[in-house]
């Protein structure tokens, strides 16, 4: 290797770190600049298109221009999560949901036990009324993380639509341990025992779902 070739990559590595440290700082404009001459020096660097795209994406709202970013990322790795996952992000920011589901099946090829990948395609199912390949997602995410109440709370939704009552209250009860600040869960077991025609039992899950809501009023 040249010695020109070893200064751009101190140089790239370099100015990588400091666009991290704005990122962090929350300084996005300085960060961009950073990636932006990172990107002068070498239109390959992966990392920059990615760092680019999402502050493109989360603070400036220039979608294309990110989508433009993850997807030639994709283009020098193939196999790279993070540009799979951010422009995922991206079109279901933009209400591309099949567009969406693509792209974040394509990243869990890369990682299959991936739970928040799992969670978020069975989000955009579920979206686009794919309620029973939805389900079958959220399972996944149980059976790498039992606990992951957001799946669980989910879960029971799909159940609920389905009529599966017992199977929900089950699953929506199993969320309660990491949700009991939150009036939804709460909610939705209401919901699901008025529909069993547990009036008494329902009356107490709404009450608490009220009660949280007045304290965050």
């Amino acid at each position: 290797m040249t010695q020109k070739g070893n200064t751009s990559e101190l140089i790239e590595k370099k100015y990588l770190g400091l666009a991290d440290d704005n990122i962090n700082s929350k300084n996005f404009k300085k960060a961009l600049k950073y990636f932006e001459k990172i990107l002068k020096i070498n239109p390959k660097n992966i990392k920059a298109l990615i760092g680019k795209g999402f502050i493109m994406c989360q603070i400036y709202e220039k979608n294309d221009v990110a989508i433009k970013c993850f997807k030639k990322a994709i283009q020098i790795d193939e196999e790279n999560l993070k540009a799979w996952q951010n422009l995922g992000a991206v079109f279901f920011k933009i209400g591309k949901q099949n567009e969406a589901i693509k792209c974040f099946r394509y990243a869990l090829k890369i990682e299959p036990e991936n739970k928040l990948l799992l969670y978020n395609i069975g989000l955009l199912l579920e979206d686009v009324g794919k309620n029973r390949e939805a389900l079958k997602c959220y399972e996944k995410v149980l059976s790498i993380d039992p606990d992951f109440s957001p799946a669980l709370n989910n879960k029971g939704g799909i159940l609920f639509k389905m009529k599966r009552y017992d199977e929900a209250i089950i699953s929506l009860e199993k969320a309660i341990p990491k949700l009991s600040k939150t009036s939804l869960i709460w909610e939705n077991i209401g919901k699901v025992l008025l529909k069993m025609g547990k009036t008494d039992e329902a009356e107490y899950y709404l009450k608490q779902a009220n009660k949280i809501r007045k304290k965050i009023l």
